[in-house]
């Protein structure tokens, strides 16, 4: 049972050794220190493998490119400038030119709006991001205060159960924001389910189980107080990193269900169709065929602006755009695990400690 309910416990040992190997290898690469020579051989070839990753990064960039969105109107686009522009050519409908001033004012008004329109997107996915790191250095808080500071009682064991429970929930609280964000509700997930069906008042709370989770956080929290293991001080200091990972969630939230407005997106998506409809009318008088090309070009450019805004406006899904939550999830795991692998030592057994003394660092 106990396997069950502390799931992440038992691969402590496989990270424990993971550490280790990761240590030893980074002991390893400080020892093998290059030449002079050597150095300036790899400074030599650094522009160039710069280059060839650029290249592969445009010629791979298919999945997190906007282009397999807006493929479909851009040569919807380009087709109807290449019928008028036809037209004109063959002198069939020659009246259809218009003044070309349209352009610049409707344009210079059009770039405004997609700027603002871009950068309250990335507002809102930066926002996340940052809200997001938040939640993680509150977890690690939390847990670091858990596992180092919290005294169980030498008489009772289940206090040292406990511990481990609750940091387990710290981890439960972040995967269990991650499937509330994407509209996932509920527990029975795979990377959730054994970290929370042992507990009923969690399991009850089927919409918003990261809150059901920081409830019963917060009874640890007490319990911890009452039966003092902890002084008023540290607790009041666990309660306040948990606070902060329900301001982040409350965050998330508001991120998620707070959209742009509806009209200003429709409107501003009907303007950009009608400027590129009418821009055919304006250009082919004076560029004749090349309006075909520049129409292509124009439309890529103003439907990807479009197209970008609103694939980073919700960044909690599963777009190749959107933050990828099962990292940074993976990555708090690893962290709370080598929380886990430390023990409360008195500094009289760190060893003899070296006396300071400062250096000028390496170039």
């Amino acid at each position: 049972m106990l396997k069950k309910k502390y799931a992440m416990l038992s691969e402590a040992d496989d990270i424990r050794r993971d550490v280790k190997l990761n240590i030893n290898d980074g002991e390893k690469s400080q020892k093998q220190k290059l030449y002079p020579a050597e150095k300036a051989i790899k400074t030599k070839l650094k522009p160039a493998k710069n280059r060839l990753q650029s290249i592969s990064f445009v010629l791979a960039s298919g999945n997190v490119s906007i282009w397999h969105v807006i493929q479909t109107p851009v040569f919807l686009l380009t087709g109807w400038g290449a019928f008028w522009t036809l037209l004109f050519e063959l002198d069939i409908a020659p009246f259809l030119a218009i003044n070309g001033m349209i352009v610049t004012i409707l344009g210079v008004v059009l770039g405004l709006l997609l700027v603002f329109r871009t950068n309250t997107a990335y507002d809102r996915f930066w926002d996340a991001r940052q809200r997001w790191s938040t939640l993680c250095a509150a977890s690690i808080n939390l847990s670091r205060l858990i596992w180092l500071v919290v005294q169980p009682r030498k008489t009772e064991s289940q206090d040292i159960v406990a511990q481990k429970g609750a940091i387990n929930l710290i981890y439960a609280f972040s995967i269990a924001c991650k499937h509330y964000l994407r509209e996932e509700y509920g527990y029975n997930y795979e990377d959730l389910y054994d970290y929370v069906q042992h507990i009923p008042e969690i399991t009850k709370h089927t919409m918003n189980i990261p809150l059901a989770i920081s409830c019963h956080i917060s009874s640890y929290i007490r319990y911890c107080r009452d039966t003092e293991q902890v002084d008023p001080v540290v607790g009041g200091n666990m309660l306040a990193q948990l606070t902060i990972m329900i301001e982040c969630l409350q965050h998330f939230e508001r991120v998620r269900y707070t959209p742009i407005p509806a009209a200003y997106s429709i409107h501003l998506k009907q303007t950009v169709y009608i400027y590129l409809g009418s821009l055919p009318f304006q250009l082919f008088s004076t560029l004749h065929w090349a309006t075909i090309p520049v129409m292509l070009i124009c439309s890529f450019v103003m439907l990807g602006i479009l197209g970008i805004a609103g694939e980073i406006e919700n960044p909690f899904g599963y777009d190749e755009n959107d933050l990828d939550l099962r990292v940074f999830c993976s990555k708090l795991r690893k962290d709370l695990s080598l929380i886990l692998m430390h023990e409360a030592k008195s500094p009289v057994v760190w060893g003899e400690a070296v006396a300071f003394q400062p250096k000028e660092s390496p170039q």
